[in-house]
């Protein structure tokens, strides 16, 4: 029996992320399931409220040299990417859900410019319209899958995006596979196919690997 663990993240990671995993017994793999592409797209050069739920609107406002006078996010490490920029985070949610109930709520009145990728999911849009609060919506992003079949059945899986459960899915199982996901959004994908998902207590890829590092010093079941 191998006593080393079998990893795949379907992300790529940094060395430095990876230092205390790789002092574990594992045996460790990566790749891209997605592609991000920016879409050169046109709108007005000042932004009063931005919402944004991924770094990836983010830099694609940035790539735009737009102007954002507040922001309102979704996750630790959005937020980061705003504040280097010397953009005022107002709020700062776990997620979509949970961000547009806090505007809802605390900023109704207001009008807001929803910065997004071409699949993104329905939560906040969808809340903001059932209660009547003004946004425009502005497409920065597509989310493509990269397809790749693996010869081999993985003991961890790392999913970091609902986008990236599903490019995987396409040619790979994860029957008796560990799922490490980085959300609830991305765990209510992958328990579409297996009942074995293990969220992160943060919304990073610290988080994941932490949590990684946390099951492996108790014990995983092979």
């Amino acid at each position: 029996m191998n006593e080393y663990l079998s990893i795949l993240s379907t992300k790529k990671l940094k060395k430095e992320q990876l230092h205390q995993l790789f002092q574990q017994k594992v045996r460790y793999s990566e790749y891209s399931a997605i592609k991000i592409t920016f879409i050169d797209f046109e709108y007005s050069s000042f932004v009063k409220n931005g919402i944004f739920t991924s770094v990836n609107s983010v830099n694609s406002v940035l790539k735009k040299r737009i102007q954002v006078e507040t922001a309102f996010c979704v996750g630790e490490k959005t937020k980061k990417r705003l504040e280097t920029q010397a953009i005022q985070v107002a709020v700062t949610e776990r997620n979509a859900r949970n961000l547009a109930e806090r505007l809802v709520e605390k900023y109704r009145g207001e009008q807001f410019t929803f910065f997004c990728g071409k699949e993104r999911r329905d939560e906040l849009p969808a809340i903001l319209l059932a209660n009547k609060v003004k946004f425009d919506e502005v497409v920065t992003y597509t989310t493509s899958k990269i397809i790749k079949e693996f010869d081999t059945q993985f003991d961890v899986v790392l999913f970091f995006s609902p986008s990236g459960v599903k490019s995987f899915v396409r040619k790979n199982n994860l029957q008796n596979t560990l799922v490490f996901c980085i959300g609830n959004t991305t765990a209510s994908e992958a328990k579409k196919h297996t009942d074995m998902v293990v969220v992160a207590n943060t919304p990073t890829v610290e988080g994941v690997l932490d949590q990684v590092l946390y099951f492996i010093s108790n014990g995983v079941d092979k």
